[in-house]
Parts: structure tokens; C-alpha cells; sequence
């Protein structure tokens, strides 16, 4: 298929997510009203949705889970404060970027993204620490839903993510990338079921690091 009928493609698909997405950040909203200010959140897109963080992950602070399937960075900039607002959360886990590139975001533009983020989290609360997960790797053209997300490009946007919490005291980064890969720099098949989402076992990798963080 033509690579710009590919893109109006996405963009139609993205479009009819929309509504779910948009009803996924309303609730959120609602529910922030009732939540404990100075807590755990994970903030992400369908890989934070489906991570069991309450069975599979333990702290003495509350874990709030604000994860949306389909969504990209710039659009959960875009509603920032529906989705986060209110929270003051003491810690805060990201890990967002992947669908950004499924539509042909540049890298540089999602670190831009995700930089914008992690100053909207310190201005809601400046004691806030923010812990940025590197996007995971996926198996390049193994299903429909890898897309055209590249490990090149992920690879790309991690280091840069890196570089950020280099320097700024209040992002710490958490290098999962390489944990995940199997030995030809894929995503291992044993911690996927689709090339981009992970199994409980790819979880198990995950919080190998992400307990350590909450201890």
C-alpha cells in the first residue's frame, strides 16, 4: 500500500479510537476527585492498561493505574490535567511513545512530548518524582499491530530519555529496553503474544526494576 494512504489510514483508525479515548480520560477525571493525593501513578498507553501493577507490584502508597489503549503522548499532553489533574502524586511511572510512532511521529518531536510532560507533572507537584520507563522493543513486522514501529527508532528516543534524566534531578530513567530483547535485538517471543504487547512473563521482567523503585 502507498506510504501516505498508510498514514491517512492511521490517522482514520486513530480517529475512531477517539471516543474510547476520550471516554477513558473522562473517567479518569471523575475518579482523580476520589483519589489520595501523594501517591504511585503509571501513566501510559494499552502496555500500562494491561499491566497488573496490583497484583504484580507491592508499596505502601496506593497504585493508580492511567493507562489508555491507543493513546499517544501529545495526546495525553493535550489533556494533561482531565487525566492527571488533581493527583499530586508523589511518584509517577511513564511509559508512552510507542503509538506515537505507529502514526510517524519523529523521535525528536515525542521527546519533545515527553519532556512537556514531565514539566506539566512538576508544575501540578513539585515534589512529585517522575520515573520515565524506556519504550519496550517490539518484534519488527510480526503482526499487524507492530505496525511500522521500528527498534531503531525506540532505541532513538530511549537514549534521549536518558540524556533527560541525566539532567534533571526530578527524572529518574529506567533502562527495561535491553531486558526484554531475545538474541537477534527483538522483543523475545516469549513476552509477547502480538510483537507489542506483553505477556505475564514480560511483566515479570518489568517489575524485576519497577519493585526495586517502589521499595
Amino acid at each position: 500500500m502507498d506510504q501516505k494512504i498508510m498514514e491517512i489510514v492511521r490517522e482514520l483508525n486513530y480517529e475512531f479510537l477517539q471516543n474510547d479515548i476520550l471516554n477513558k480520560i473522562e473517567n479518569f477525571s471523575k475518579l482523580n476527585k476520589f483519589a489520595e493525593t501523594g501517591q504511585v501513578v503509571f501513566l501510559g498507553d494499552s502496555i500500562t492498561e494491561g499491566f497488573p501493577i496490583e497484583e504484580m507490584l507491592k508499596s505502601s502508597k496506593i497504585l493508580y493505574k492511567r493507562g489508555i489503549s491507543g493513546i499517544r503522548s501529545d495526546t495525553v499532553l493535550e489533556h494533561f490535567d482531565e487525566i492527571m489533574g488533581g493527583l499530586k502524586a508523589g511518584e509517577v511511572f511513564i511509559l508512552l511513545g510507542t503509538n506515537d510512532l505507529a502514526h510517524n511521529r519523529s523521535t525528536d518531536s515525542i521527546v519533545e512530548t515527553l519532556t512537556n510532560i514531565c514539566d506539566r507533572l512538576k508544575l501540578e507537584n513539585p515534589a512529585t518524582e517522575i520515573h520515565i520507563i524506556s519504550i519496550y522493543p517490539v518484534i519488527e513486522g510480526y503482526t499487524d499491530m507492530v505496525d511500522i514501529r521500528q527498534n531503531k527508532d525506540i532505541i532513538t528516543i530511549n537514549s534521549q530519555l536518558e540524556v533527560l534524566a541525566e539532567t534533571d534531578s526530578k527524572v529518574h530513567y529506567y533502562d527495561i529496553y535491553p531486558l526484554l530483547l531475545d538474541d537477534k535485538g527483538q522483543l523475545e517471543k516469549n513476552y509477547t503474544k502480538d510483537g507489542l504487547h506483553l505477556t505475564i512473563e514480560g511483566y515479570q521482567k518489568v517489575c524485576e526494576v519497577l519493585q526495586e523503585a517502589l521499595v
